[in-house]
């Protein structure tokens, strides 16, 4: 352990036994007495990303992240920094990321996700880490799957990666991982909110699918990645290994196990947002790929899709998939008799038992929070109909499709059992028949 000085005049013991680890996440240091999370950044690093003239700006850009708040909530964020070295410079950052472990964790097998809704969480909460990120003004330069980390349990995502963040564009590097836009990776586009749409897609990909989404049967021919390689596969001329049309780069059997196996078990709508996010066009640089926003209401519509099971089990709706309707315990996934959505609203969700209502739902924009919850949906009498419980503070009004209207408070509840609007509060929401949706939903 080396004691180092910071640009907050306190010391740290710093362990340099993986400085030329690229980039590795967060190992802990001795700091004000305490244990923290620290990550040094090597020479060797440093020069492999950047010229020698960009280090300067380069840290001058981790050092003024002392004099702002942390732009999202899930970011492990620089609290010190340490006085450059000839061997590198590292900063400490405030709490421990305990149970995360990094995305390649998942993807390399080390890991493993307990269902759908955990791997629906951790794309909830790395999408709203960047919808926040986007309302600061940053932008990343550079990410690797050990800078995005998962808990193990939760899905809860943290994101290490902080030097790489900027919104004066100030950073300057020569090579970036395969995260990164063509075009960035090229050199051909500064860091920006495309950027950080087609990153964000590229993430989600992973966490959905275990596997790069232009890794195929062109980067199966090539295991050998060579700087010329990738500049050709990634940059010059990707292919997305479910493009429709250019059949060019499929995954491979035995190989891209995972985007072979997972592809077909989800819905065919988050299968045409990613088709969207990298097409040719969107690869190219032609149009945008999808926002942040878009991929926030998609992703909200993706957990409403999921039915759990009395087993324990949760399927995402037969209709929606194309698969069996009989969970592996024998009970059959009903496909819901009615549906809800926002009083304005395009979206229909479903009702179904076991089901919930956020709060997050009933509002318009993107809401930070989307894990407060306003209703819950409960089995009701007769196998057609479910009831929604009131977890919200505040009673709701109920109307019925004869006008008739009702107050249920706190954890009482309305048995769905035909068209009806509900006032919350928060936002009122309509509920409609399947069977008069039939072109809706």
């Amino acid at each position: 352990m080396e004691e180092l000085t910071t640009v907050k005049k306190e010391s740290v013991r710093f362990s340099r036994g993986d400085e030329t680890a690229f980039p590795g996440y967060a190992k802990p240091v001795e700091y004000m007495g305490e244990t923290r999370p620290a990550r040094w950044i090597s020479r060797q690093e440093t020069g492999w990303l950047m010229k020698k003239e960009d280090v300067s700006a380069f840290y001058g850009n981790l050092c003024q992240h002392l004099k702002e708040n942390p732009p999202a909530d899930s970011l492990l964020w620089p609290v010190d920094v340490t006085s450059k070295t000839d061997a590198g410079f590292g900063y400490v950052m405030e709490t421990y990321p305990q149970a995360f472990r990094p995305i390649r964790d998942f993807l390399d097998g080390n890991e493993g996700f307990t269902g759908w809704p955990m791997i629906v969480n951790a794309a909830l909460s790395l999408t709203v880490a960047f919808l926040q990120l986007k309302a600061g003004g940053y932008h990343y330069h550079n990410l690797t799957n050990d800078d995005v980390l998962v808990h193990n349990k939760t899905g809860r995502v943290r994101l290490a990666g902080a030097e790489y963040l900027s919104r004066t564009g100030k950073i300057k590097l020569t090579e970036c991982s395969t995260l990164m836009a063509p075009k960035y990776l090229l050199g051909e586009r500064e860091a920006d909110s495309r950027t950080d749409e087609y990153l964000l897609a590229v993430l989600l990909f992973e966490l959905f699918f275990q596997g790069h989404p232009l890794e195929g049967h062109k980067t199966a021919e090539n295991p050998v990645m060579t700087a010329a390689k990738k500049r050709e596969y990634y940059g010059k001329a990707p292919v997305f290994i479910y493009d429709k049309a250019d059949g060019s780069n499929p995954p491979v059997k035995g190989i891209h196990i995972g985007p072979l196996g997972m592809w077909a078990q989800y819905p065919a709508f988050l299968q045409e947002q990613f088709r969207k996010a990298f097409s040719k066009e969107a690869l190219s640089g032609e149009k945008a790929g999808e926002t942040v926003e878009e991929w926030y209401s998609t992703l909200i519509a993706l957990r409403a899709s999921i039915a759990p099971c009395s087993c324990g089990r949760a399927h995402f709706l037969p209709s929606l998939t194309g698969g069996r309707n009989v969970c592996p315990c024998g009970n059959k996934i009903e496909e819901p008799a009615f549906y809800w959505k926002l009083e304005g609203g395009k979206q229909w969700y479903p009702i179904i038992p076991g089901g919930v209502i956020y709060q997050c739902q009933l509002k318009e924009k993107a809401e930070m929070d989307v894990s407060s919850q306003a209703g819950m949906m409960l089995r009701g009498r007769g196998a057609d109909f479910c009831q929604i419980q009131n977890v919200m503070d505040e009673p709701w009004t109920v109307t019925g499709d004869g006008e008739e209207t009702e107050t249920v408070g706190n954890l009482e509840t309305v048995l769905v059992k035909g068209p009806m609007s509900i006032d919350t509060g928060v936002g009122k929401i309509v509920v409609e028949a399947a069977a008069n949706l039939e072109n809706e939903v």
